[in-house]
């Protein structure tokens, strides 16, 4: 496929050899990127519609579909995060959508890295939009809630376990970004514009009886490393100290 449309025909013996490795390889999904599948998608369509019917089950993330735009170093890293984050988040919704159903509650939407919301069949197949969802999430909680006291500029602070996350707000407009690099790939979609240091607030203690209950219920978390909120030696566990009163 060049600029100007199809050059040679997709080859069908290159897309067999391709199947059997792949499924020697038993990967759980693919990524597809082809030079000028922005401008003509076919032998991409084509060679997913192959791929998915010769492995049932197989996530096939197309870069015409993920990110339909030139410089294709972007496209084919942010349709490799897409690929490698499809499988688990869809698996993830899909339960989700069941749980959800079945106590007869509305279908959930899924917050998008850019601040907005889509259903979750749009969400499973768009891994990729959704990987800063949550920070996401918390800057547009926080300028809604400065808006509704009156405040349209304002600097959020998201403060988790081992990082906090800052963003601005300016004329109540969160500002946002399409280019990011996340765990080292970069991913170009509109995204909130987070930038991330490492302060975050946790505290490792089992001490308490709650600790201990938590502890139960759920895996325990990877062992942050310790920050500068974090060095207090020996002392009691506490909240992180904040300007909110804590009860």
């Amino acid at each position: 496929m060049g600029r100007d449309g199809v050059i040679e025909p997709l080859d069908s013996s290159s897309v067999s050899e391709a199947v059997e490795a792949l499924r020697e390889a038993n990967v759980d999904a693919v990524a597809v990127c082809l030079l000028f599948a922005f401008l003509h998608p076919e032998h991409e369509k084509d060679l997913g519609a192959a791929l998915e019917d010769a492995l049932p089950g197989l996530h096939v993330s197309l870069s015409s579909e993920v990110l339909p735009e030139f410089r294709e170093f972007e496209r084919f890293s942010t349709t490799a995060a897409d690929a490698y984050l499809g499988p688990k988040l869809s698996a993830y919704l899909e339960s989700l959508a069941n749980e959800v159903e079945s106590a007869g509650m509305p279908a959930p939407r899924v917050m998008q890295s850019s601040g907005g919301v889509m259903n979750i069949a749009k969400a499973a197949s768009h891994a990729a939009s959704c990987v800063l969802s949550g920070p996401a999430g918390g800057v547009v909680g926080a300028a809604y809630v400065a808006h509704a006291g009156g405040y349209e500029d304002v600097l959020t602070l998201d403060m988790g376990g081992t990082s906090t996350d800052v963003a601005p707000v300016f004329e109540g407009r969160v500002e946002t970004t399409t280019e990011s690099v996340i765990a080292g790939v970069p991913i170009k979609f509109p995204m909130v514009d987070v930038h991330t240091v490492s302060a975050g607030g946790a505290r490792l203690d089992g001490s308490t009886r709650v600790a201990h209950c938590a502890s139960a219920l759920t895996p325990q978390a990877p062992t942050p490393v310790p920050s500068p909120m974090d060095e207090a030696g020996s002392s009691p566990p506490s909240p992180t100290q904040t300007s909110t009163s804590v009860t």
